[in-house]
């Protein structure tokens, strides 16, 4: 690279960062050095361009801690801040913050912590990133690899919550090799980036280099063509989605009615639900498409049981209650274990207000059973019956199955989460569970045409349902 093409490559940048307002005048930008190729590129580029966008830099680096010679890289651009006389935060994360062998997701949380905690402490605007294009190839590939939506096509977003800023996202790996070579600047390699541990690295190493020689020599560009595409549609379906407000209890839950929710067309379904995911303080980027279109199918779906919920990654969980779609993050209190002995007719009243109410008839109508009603022949079972909550190993073998299941497996499949499960009362003879309260008979006890002596037990929901 020749001064002029080095001179032309600074300003390519400075447009970047003047096109997509990454920085203002007067704004304290941190940037994120692990002392690296791209980092240290970012550093120098940053550096020139102060004066012109009259900006105060300052350095942080991360020494995670996962290699023996970690503490060099941390060494090497201190020293470099100390030449070039730039404000230096150096952090080492602990091994019981990061233990060796840490994962990716794990790494880059931490790292972000760091960012954040430095740049709030030292009135820094902005924290530049030293994420190219080459990085946006090899992310949206592992989002592809992985599962992912129109969302995670999009890719890396060049701004994030206005603090995070990537100034090299259209700079390709090999433009900031030359970049540092014109510049005589040497830089350090993390002997992790060349770990198979990471998917990352055999992407960058194996993967692309794979289809670059054998499939497609353009296969980058065919990439980056996609995650353009992905970006208008992802705009799309977020013009049409913001127009839907949720409703927000605390900063903690985030509820819609359900019939303006379903009324939707499923993309822009599954969009207000990462908006209301954010709302909550809980990114989509966890939230795989998997989850999103067993989400979507569970709406669509007309169950037996109106309210249900489930359980997602990072302690979410989304579910249906009071004609309402809800999403919460974190867990509330789980209820106590219980267990009633029933001598005879009457009602138990359970703590969230639901009642099982038992009675003898000697008849009933089959065209006005209900799944919160059933029927016993009361020569097969009679008082005294237990009312307790689930436990684990609990099986049942439901009306019209050939062998047992799992309880656990069954309030799964009927979406009640972990954390609620013992809200369903169940209903036990001589340790034989008779009813799953709501949801499913066992074949025990079928009641036969002639019977006159029968047991009615019925559910009668409280006031609190399960979300």
């Amino acid at each position: 690279m020749t001064q002029n093409t080095q001179k032309h490559f600074v300003e390519t940048v400075e447009e970047y960062i003047i096109e997509h307002r990454l920085i203002l005048p007067g704004e304290r930008v941190l940037v994120a050095c692990s002392g690296g190729l791209d980092s240290t590129a970012l550093l120098d580029i940053l550096r020139a361009l102060a004066e012109r966008l009259k900006i105060a830099l300052g350095v942080i680096h991360l020494d995670h801690g996962q290699h023996a010679s970690s503490n060099k890289a941390l060494g090497h651009v201190r020293s470099r801040c100390q030449r070039w006389k730039l404000p230096f935060f150096g952090q080492i994360a602990s091994g019981q913050v990061l233990p060796p062998g840490s994962s990716e997701a794990r790494l880059r949380k931490e790292r972000y912590r760091c960012f954040l905690e430095t740049a709030t402490q030292n009135a820094y605007q902005r924290v530049a990133l030293g994420h190219t294009q080459t990085d946006q190839v090899e992310t949206i590939l592992m989002r592809i690899l992985r599962g992912t939506s129109v969302g995670g096509l999009a890719g890396i977003p060049v701004k994030r919550a206005e603090m995070y800023i990537r100034p090299l996202l259209e700079c390709t790996r090999s433009d900031l090799v030359d970049y540092l070579k014109s510049r005589r600047l040497r830089c350090i390699q993390d002997p992790t980036n060349k770990s198979e541990h990471f998917l990352r690295n055999r992407i960058r190493h194996d993967i692309l280099p794979t289809i670059r020689r054998e499939v497609n020599p353009s296969v980058d560009k065919a990439i980056l063509r996609l995650s353009r595409a992905a970006i208008r549609d992802s705009d799309l379906l977020d013009q049409m989605a913001a127009t839907l407000h949720p409703d927000l209890s605390g900063k903690r839950q985030a509820s819609i009615l359900l019939q303006r929710l379903t009324n939707l067309h499923d993309s822009v379904m599954a969009r207000v639900v990462l908006r209301m995911l954010l709302s909550i303080g809980s990114p989509g980027v966890n939230l795989e498409q998997a989850h999103l279109e067993r989400l979507i199918e569970a709406l669509r779906q007309e169950p037996e049981n109106p309210d249900w919920a489930m359980d997602l990654p990072g302690g979410i969980v989304a579910g249906v209650g009071n004609e309402s779609f809800f999403i919460r993050h974190g867990q509330p209190e789980t209820f106590k274990a219980y267990k009633t002995t029933v001598c005879g007719p009457g009602q138990v009243i359970l703590k969230d207000g639901t009642r099982l109410i038992f009675s003898v008839v000697n008849g009933f109508d089959f065209e006005r059973l209900s799944a919160n009603q059933v029927f016993f022949d009361m020569n097969c079972v009679n008082f005294p019956l237990v009312v307790r909550s689930f436990m684990p190993g609990d099986r049942l073998k439901s009306f019209g199955d050939s062998k047992t299941r799992k309880l656990s497996r069954i309030l799964m499949d009927a979406k009640i989460p972990r954390h609620l499960r013992n809200q369903v009362p169940l209903v036990e003879k001589d340790g034989i569970i008779l009813w799953v309260a709501g949801l499913r008979r066992s074949d025990s006890a079928i009641v036969p045409p002639s019977c006159k002596n029968i047991l009615a037990i019925e559910l009668v929901p409280g006031d609190l349902s399960l979300h």
